[in-house]
């Protein structure tokens, strides 16, 4: 049994304890009651060992176990409540602190039939073979945290130096980090789990022992999201990974679907039991933020953890290699090919035609299935600039033709001013010194623009250009800008998956993120399988004029007078049309999120923009009903008490807190980022994503990329 160095142990019987190795004393009569001997001991902690040993012994008393550790302890304890609570929510806050490094919990019966209940820490020898209590055999753990042991390990263990000895092996290997640092090293054999501390020992030393195991080509290596370990062994070690499968496209390929499944659901898949202590570390690590693997002398249940997650992969072996069958070989070169890219977050992903376009891995599909594979649309953006030269004095229009074109978003005509253009964020100034801009050109300009509504901008028929107005008191036309209209194909494919769904999307995103380049496309694409009406205001999506633009395809478009009547549109566009999705540009508004509401009610799709990121959306409380709005509670003292014991006393004692008010309209939001909406993060869900909010948690999103020269969509889950 393994455990860490401690000054003190502590000893417990059903009749006495004591404390060994301080003068710590305390005696326990017939009567269930601790008496206080000591003023270390204080109160508490005396009564969670009264209540710690009663457990035991009580929930125990007809099972045959010998030896089971605390966190196991805590498991069973959840089994009789029915279930799953923290170690915090028992009670043993002060008891787990003082034995946070005791390695293990027995229980045996003396002649009698009486039970004993022993938690022991003993001084240990870094290369001693230690029984592992969670597992339950007779399997054996090294855990090497000297270079003395280090030494013999790699001298004398054959695992580790003959090939042959590899070969007949299925090995499990996983790594535990603190940060971006690497912390612990596991490798399970069939007999054996061996646990390297990195932090003392050095990574390159690690990676130069376990180099020609990982590049053996017949040694069958397990791991689970080999993302995140070939980032590790080929990103930073150098060490190419060569007959390596990974766990996550085994289970994605033999009928799990999904391409990023944690590790309980895989061993459950597989027939295994659950890793016992996910939830706790996963507790510490994202609740209490601490990092169990950062410390020294590493805690027992960190080294529980991390031999758990190479003993249970390398028991599923059998089981994997019976799923992947005749594909092993396949799978296994697609698992070297996904362990060469050796990025820990970022995925190569595309879309399976054959599942309802959801996502997969691409470096499965293209082995087992690449027919079945979406193939992209190239990324072409298309420049319009000719058709607003065409409007201009043709000598304002030749200085302007001289110039690089394609980087041109804006001109603008002031009067008595010289001609100016925008590029990205560049201002020209052009034309010659006694050159100006007259009240003819303006005229001039006009002349082409059709109406112009009460927001003072206009647009030319069957174009995007935009050409807002600027009048004096007199209502004279003093100034224009004409903004460039261009329209991108395949900036929409990267959100395939969602777009293919039947989920409400907001795309939102800060002035300049290309929100109506994005919408635009994604109406193309819809209306040629469904009836799509766009209801907008600015006219920006499908051009100005009577005549809509080529760039939304076979979709309709509904005029908006102003956006006083944009919420009556809405509803006259249900009522009159009844669409199958609604695109509408812009909602700014509480009567405009309303509309929406009723619009999601009443079965019609939306598609949308709206100005912001997730946060501020939800911080505007004219905007905040798209996704569930805020209200505030105010909590009684017992509750509040309990709800600031959930969040592990790290919060402020609150007696009021906000809550969602309704289920969100929009069940996927889209921030886009710089660059035609080619990269994005995406909310997937975004109910619990504003209940996280409210909490004051992190939320899961995706960040997605789309590389239109290579083709290639690349996927990062992260937290926000």
């Amino acid at each position: 049994m393994y455990s860490k160095v401690l000054r003190s142990s502590l000893y417990a019987t059903t009749s006495r304890w004591w404390f060994a190795g301080n003068a710590y004393g305390l005696t326990r009569p017939a009567r269930p009651t601790l008496l206080r001997e000591s003023r270390t001991l204080n109160t508490s902690v005396a009564k969670e060992i009264q209540l710690f040993e009663k457990m035991i012994v009580s929930k125990l008393e007809n099972t045959e176990t010998e030896s089971l550790t605390l966190s196991e302890a805590h498991e069973l304890y959840n089994c009789v409540c029915g279930k799953q609570m923290s170690p915090k929510e028992h009670g043993f806050a002060n008891l787990t602190n003082l034995l946070q490094s005791t390695s293990a919990l027995e229980v045996t019966k003396n002649n009698n039939g009486i039970k004993t209940v022993r938690l022991r820490v003993k001084p240990i020898n870094s290369y001693e073979q230690r029984h592992v209590g969670t597992i339950r055999t007779n399997q054996q753990v090294t855990f090497i945290d000297t270079l003395v042991a280090f030494g013999k390990v790699r001298n004398e263990d054959n695992i580790f130096s003959n090939q042959k000895k590899q070969a007949d092996e299925v090995v499990a290997i996983d790594v535990e980090r603190v940060e971006q640092n690497l912390s612990l090293v596991q490798v399970s054999t069939s007999q054996r789990t061996y646990v390297f501390d990195a932090q003392v020992l050095g990574s390159q030393a690690v990676f130069d022992c376990l180099a020609p195991l990982l590049q053996n080509q017949n040694a069958l290596k397990l791991i689970h999201d080999l993302h995140s370990e070939s980032e590790i062994f080929y990103g930073r070690g150098g060490i190419p990974l060569r007959g390596v499968l990974d766990s996550q496209l085994v289970y994605e390929h033999t009928g799990g679907g999904n391409f990023h499944a944690g590790f309980n659901k895989i061993l459950e898949f597989f027939g295994q039991p659950e890793h016992s202590l996910k939830r706790r570390v996963t507790w510490e690590l994202n609740i209490e933020k601490k990092n169990p693997f950062a410390l020294r002398p590493l805690p027992a249940h960190a080294l529980d953890y991390a031999v758990l997650d190479t003993r249970l992969l390398q028991n599923a072996s059998e089981a994997i290699r019976e799923q992947a069958g005749d594909d092993i070989e396949r799978l296994i070169r697609t698992s070297e090919k996904r362990a060469m890219s050796g990025q820990a977050r970022w995925r190569s992903i595309c879309f399976d035609t054959m599942s309802e376009f959801k996502l997969a891995s691409s470096e499965l599909l293209e082995c087992v299935r690449p027919a079945d594979i979406l193939q992209p649309e190239p990324l072409v953006v298309h420049n319009e600039i000719d058709s607003l030269l065409e409007i201009l004095p043709e000598d304002l229009a030749d200085s302007i033709i001289k110039l690089e074109k394609d980087t041109i978003t804006e001109i603008v005509l002031d009067k008595g001013e010289h001609l100016c253009i925008w590029k990205e964020k560049e201002r020209l100034v052009l034309g010659e010194d006694e050159r100006t801009v007259t009240s003819d050109d303006l005229r001039h300009v006009m002349e082409s623009v059709g109406n112009v509504g009460s927001d003072n901008r206009g647009g030319l028929n069957k174009q995007l250009h935009r050409i807002s107005l600027m009048r004096n008191r007199e209502q004279d036309v003093v100034g224009m800008t004409l903004r460039v209209g261009r329209y991108v194909t395949g900036n929409a494919f990267h959100l395939s998956d969602l777009l293919h769904s039947e989920a409400n999307i907001l795309f939102i995103g800060n002035p300049g993120s290309r929100k109506t380049t994005m919408i635009r496309e994604v109406s193309r694409i819809l209306a040629e399988t469904e009836n799509v009406i766009i209801v907008v205001t600015s006219n920006e999506i499908a051009g100005a004029g009577d005549l809509k633009h080529v760039s939304v395809g076979k979709a309709r478009r509904m005029f908006v007078e102003n956006l006083e009547t944009q919420r009556k549109a809405m509803i006259e566009c249900i009522q009159n049309h009844r669409p199958d999705v609604m695109v509408i540009d812009e909602i700014g508004r509480k009567n405009e999120a309303n509309a929406a509401r009723t619009a999601a009610s009443r079965g019609v799709r939306l598609i949308a923009t709206a100005h912001g990121s997730f946060r501020s959306l939800l911080g505007n409380p004219d905007t905040n009903g798209l996704i569930g709005g805020i209200t505030n509670v105010t909590l009684g003292d017992a509750f509040a008490k309990a709800s600031l014991e959930d969040n592990g006393n790290q919060a402020q004692f609150r007696k009021s807190r906000a809550e969602r008010v309704a289920t969100p309209v929009f069940d996927v939001v889209i921030e886009l980022g710089v660059g035609n909406g080619i990269e994005c993060i995406v909310v997937q869900d975004t109910t619990k994503a504003v209940d996280n909010i409210l909490a004051e948690k992190k939320f899961q999103i995706q960040r997605r990329k789309w590389d239109g020269v290579s083709a290639s969509i690349s996927l990062q889950l992260d937290r926000a």
